[in-house]
C-alpha cells in the first residue's frame, strides 16, 4: 500500500516541525514573561523563563527522539527506492531536528536576567 504525498511529507518533516513549535514557545514565552513582568518568578527554585525552556525543550527532544524511532523501525522493512529514500530523509531531517532544538533550548536555560 501506498502511503499519500502528505502523509510521506508530513513524516519527512515533523521534526522540523516539532522544533518550529518548540523555537516559537520558548521565544514567546520569554517575550510575554519580559512585557509582562513576571521574568523574576521561580518554579521549584529556577526562573520561570529557564524552567518552561528546559521544559518545552524536553518535550520537544522526546517526540523527534520518538521520530527518529519510528524512521529505525521503518528501515527495517523492504521496499522500493521511494521508501528507503523517505526512511533516510525522516532520519536525516529529525537528526538536524534534534540538534536544533538542543541549540534552541540552550539560550533560555543558561542566560540569567532575560529581560534587558
Amino acid at each position: 500500500m501506498e502511503r499519500s504525498f502528505a502523509r510521506t511529507a508530513l513524516f519527512i518533516t515533523a521534526g522540523l516541525l516539532v522544533w518550529a513549535a518548540d523555537f516559537l514557545f520558548i521565544y514567546v514565552f520569554a517575550a510575554l514573561a519580559c512585557a509582562r513582568g513576571f521574568d523574576g518568578a521561580s518554579v521549584l527554585g529556577i526562573g520561570v523563563v529557564p524552567f518552561a525552556s528546559a521544559v518545552a525543550s524536553a518535550v520537544a527532544l522526546s517526540l523527534t527522539a520518538a521520530l527518529v524511532v519510528a524512521a529505525r523501525r521503518g528501515s527495517g522493512r523492504r521496499g522500493d527506492g521511494a521508501r528507503a529514500f523517505t526512511v533516510r530523509a525522516a532520519l536525516a531531517v529529525s537528526a538536524l531536528a534534534l540538534i536544533a532544538i538542543a541549540l534552541t533550548g540552550m539560550p533560555g536555560a543558561l542566560v540569567r536576567g532575560t529581560c534587558a
